[in-house]
């Protein structure tokens, strides 16, 4: 007998779909609830500065999504990934799993490079500083809805995957 993966079979069509028929607008400001929490003392302390006039992509294989993350007034923000804005000085290529273990902190950062679960194109030390900035974030100082959120994710990465 075979056994399907939810995740592949259920839950990355379902998200898949909704990366791609959610609105940009909708998309960014959903994005903005969890950047501003995730990453406000490292702007208040100039941590963000290397990024200014600087674009790094971020691409999610296994959902087909593409973004770009960049300083605007000071803040991280999502943009759009279009041929015809300028291009991202990095990308970090990787699928949901990875982006989710990134963020949650469950899988080293180094061990999602070295095994190729994530991939740097383009400036790599554009790249590794932004893996640095993520590893400083304290995640026990993130809003208590925001923890929930990620402790979900990872829940639901655990048991599909």
């Amino acid at each position: 007998m075979i056994k399907l993966n939810p995740c592949q079979h259920i839950l990355l069509p379902t998200v898949k779909g909704l990366a791609k028929s959610c609105p940009f607008p909708l998309q960014k400001k959903i994005a903005m609830l969890f950047l501003v929490p995730v990453f406000e003392e490292a702007r208040l302390d100039g941590d963000l500065d290397f990024l200014r006039d600087r674009r790094i992509g971020l691409a999610i294989s296994d959902i087909d999504y593409q973004a770009t993350l960049r300083l605007e007034n000071g803040h991280l923000a999502l943009a759009k990934s279009t041929a015809s804005e300028a291009p991202t000085d990095a990308i970090i290529r990787g699928n949901l799993s990875a982006f989710i273990q990134l963020a949650n902190r469950s899988e080293d950062p180094d061990s999602l490079f070295f095994q190729r679960r994530l991939c740097i194109e383009g400036d790599t030390d554009l790249a590794l500083e932004v893996k640095n900035l993520i590893d400083a974030v304290d995640l026990d100082e993130l809003p208590k809805w925001l923890k929930q959120t990620l402790s979900l994710t990872q829940l639901v990465d655990k048991q599909f995957a």
